[in-house]
């Protein structure tokens, strides 16, 4: 687990699993972007048009291995508090 404020035009990257899991393959991460700034934030998720999340929302990235790198980028007129729960 993992939370963090990332600055307007800033990018922050996870490394799913971290060199610390049991299960390598096929897992689950969870991002939440708490509402914090009035719905000024926003991010992207790994350079994706299609995939954008304002304060509020969550969202699944499913069957993802542990090693790949997950790229959240903001986006919206105010940093970006996130919380990324990576689980087994």
């Amino acid at each position: 687990m993992a939370a963090g404020i990332i600055g307007v035009d800033k990018r922050f990257k996870w490394t799913v699993g971290g060199n610390a899991v049991k299960k390598s393959i096929g897992r689950n991460v969870y991002i939440h972007l708490p509402m914090c700034k009035g719905g000024s934030a926003k991010i992207r998720l790994d350079g994706r048009e299609d995939a954008v999340l304002g304060e509020g929302d969550g969202a699944f990235v499913s069957n993802v291995n542990a090693g790949d790198v997950l790229s959240f980028e903001s986006i919206g007129e105010a940093e970006a508090e996130v919380v990324v729960l990576d689980s087994d």
